[in-house]
């Protein structure tokens, strides 16, 4: 949980920094993207920090359903900490409804701050209980039926949300 908070700070570091360098005005939508080198800079950071919190959990536990509970822990209160360091440090969002680029990966995400806090929240209880059950020797089993209609879902949002940002 250190982790997550300290490289929630990290990433509101670099963002900090952006925002000098690309809205020297104040960060506000429409905003101005990132392009070349800085972009794809970002989108592998992105994917490096998603890697560091994989490696921590897999470091932490054995089971991959374990590591897929930490991940998800760990996720949350990263993201959390990330949107509350920038509050303490630049007093923004104004708001939780307020707007942000909220992730890059596979393309960038726009929405209200509300959206990834209550994602987190989510991730932070689920990922607790499993880890929880997990310690108690009890383990959740899905079978292929459930795995394959959960991925389908995520295909359909997926679809959905492309068709929405065209």
């Amino acid at each position: 949980m250190v982790w997550g908070v300290v490289f929630g700070y990290m990433e509101a570091a670099v963002v900090i920094y952006l925002r000098e360098i690309y809205y020297p005005e104040g960060f506000a939508f429409p905003s101005v993207l990132i392009q070349g080198r800085i972009m794809l800079t970002e989108v592998i950071r992105e994917a490096a920090t998603l890697i560091i919190i994989w490696t921590t959990v897999c470091l932490a536990c054995k089971r991959l359903q374990s590591r897929i509970a930490a991940f998800v822990v760990l996720f949350g209160i990263w993201d959390i900490f990330y949107y509350i360091f920038l509050k303490l440090l630049l007093n923004w969002p104004e708001s939780i409804d307020t707007c942000d680029i909220l992730f890059l990966i596979p393309s960038p995400w726009v929405g209200p701050i509300w959206a990834p806090a209550l994602v987190s929240i989510g991730f932070i209880y689920a990922g607790t209980a499993i880890l929880i059950l997990n310690h108690q020797k009890n383990f959740l089993h899905f079978d292929r039926r459930f795995i394959l209609l959960d991925l389908y879902q995520v295909l359909l949002s997926h679809n959905d949300y492309r068709a929405y940002q065209h």
